[in-house]
């Protein structure tokens, strides 16, 4: 039997034999290898021996980067990579690069799923239907409401696009303010509170950073406008979820909507749960069947840009051994 000399990219994820099969047949200078997520993933041989890695930071093995003594470059399988860049165990020659910008869609539906949620009183629907209840329930339209979109990136862009198709008037929220598709303007993050006093809805999809840990705080809640709607599809840690119960207790937030949370999973005994103005969601609007189709160009495109010995022209590079990282 001939051992393979091409360098070996392990590839740890649920979907990992889909990606292995068609990276394979798309780049052959790799051997692709599945690895499958779990607590056995940090005990297995290959670690020692692959040159690249690419899982979701959940399903990153267990001192990955102390074992992978042969690492040249991780590829999240998700946007973010807070928690990757954080590992005091990374080396500081190893390529880091992301999935991001391929979520648009993604979280463009969810969006629309959870602004129109809130706005046709759906937690009060269901509950009806559990009962067997026939109570007509007054909603209210998008079409003519104003909404902040926190957040100009891909995600951010498609949410926009959607609002505006459905009548919303459209803010952006971004630290670089500029003129924007889809939007009557774009204010930057110390503007945020006078946004919010005209907002109808707040939606997030901003990446977490220092700029926007605890950006949604008690002094931006006693900025909004009285009964707003919010929907958090970004990161825990950028909503102040005590101020947030307060804000939902007094009737500043009418009703909110959170897919993302400062501890994951959230604990049962947390509030948030069983408020009556909440809609609680498992962090799922990334968590589509079509995840690994959707991510695959990107990753096709990435890979074989490395095994060309281009690792400098993959998307979405976060740090390399001849850059610096964002400190954000």
């Amino acid at each position: 039997m001939s051992i393979s000399t091409q360098p070996l990219a392990l590839i740890c994820d649920d979907e990992a034999d889909f990606y292995c099969e068609a990276l394979g047949a798309a780049v052959p200078g790799l051997r692709f290898e599945a690895l499958a997520p779990g607590p056995q993933a940090a005990d297995d041989p290959r670690l020692t021996e692959c040159e690249v890695l690419a899982s979701f930071a959940m399903h990153l093995p267990t001192q990955a980067f102390s074992r992978a003594g042969r690492l040249r470059w991780y590829q999240a399988l998700g946007a973010g990579t807070d928690k990757v860049m954080a590992d005091p165990a990374r080396p500081a020659n190893v390529w880091i690069t992301s999935s991001s910008g391929i979520h648009g869609p993604m979280l463009g539906e969810m969006a629309i799923f959870l602004l129109l949620s809130l706005a046709r009183e759906a937690r009060a629907l269901h509950r009806q239907q559990a009962e067997a209840r026939w109570e007509r329930q007054s909603g209210s339209l998008l079409k003519g409401k104003n909404v902040v979109v926190v957040g100009t990136g891909a995600s951010g862009t498609e949410i926009r696009r959607l609002c505006a198709a459905l009548g919303m008037r459209v803010v952006a929220a971004s630290s670089a303010p500029r003129t924007l598709t889809h939007a009557e303007r774009c204010v930057g993050l110390d503007a945020l509170g006078p946004a919010l006093a005209e907002a109808d809805f707040l939606v997030l999809a901003t990446p977490f950073s220092a700029a926007t840990q605890g950006l949604i705080n008690p002094a931006l809640f006693r900025a909004m406008k009285p009964g707003l709607g919010l929907v958090n599809l970004s990161r825990g840690g950028i909503v102040d979820e005590d101020a947030l119960l307060q804000a939902l207790d007094d009737g500043t937030v009418r009703a909110a909507a959170m897919d993302v949370f400062g501890q994951e999973p959230l604990p049962a005994g947390n509030p948030l749960w069983r408020h009556p103005k909440m809609i609680v969601t498992p962090h799922v609007a990334g968590h589509v069947r079509e995840y690994a189709a959707e991510n695959l160009p990107l990753l096709q495109h990435n890979f074989q840009a490395y095994a060309n010995g281009e690792p400098a022209a993959m998307r979405n590079i976060v740090t390399g051994p001849a850059t610096t990282p964002d400190p954000a």
